[in-house]
């Protein structure tokens, strides 16, 4: 995340809450990555009052599987080590907003196959 300096809200077993942090004016995002069933869902919603994202959400996610890519084929990267060090500071199941998430999205995915 650092390569991006998005701030991280909250970081769990389900994914990742972060904002871009752009300045006070400026037009700013949410990025969700959600992670369910070994599958990602990757969402970046601009905050506050813009009308139009011009592209800027579309953006985030692109950058985001360029970064991860590049993490995900570094030979000397050992991931399971990386992830087990962020453990400690994942937020507790009972407050973890992406928890939540993850129940919506699972019955929407339900639903679509439905139709």
């Amino acid at each position: 995340m650092n390569a991006f300096s998005w701030k991280i809200q909250s970081i769990s077993e389900y994914g990742i809450v972060a904002y871009t942090n752009k300045g006070v004016f400026a037009n700013n995002s949410i990025i969700k990555i959600v992670v369910s069933n070994n599958e990602a869902q990757i969402i970046s919603e601009t905050v506050g009052s813009a009308i139009f994202d011009l592209g800027r959400n579309k953006k985030n996610v692109s950058a985001f599987i360029a970064i991860l890519e590049e993490e995900v084929n570094r030979p000397d990267e050992n991931l399971s080590e990386k992830y087990e060090a962020l453990k400690p500071s994942f937020v507790s199941p009972g407050k973890d907003v992406l928890n939540v998430t993850k129940l919506v999205l699972a019955d929407l995915s339900y639903m679509q196959s439905q139709m």
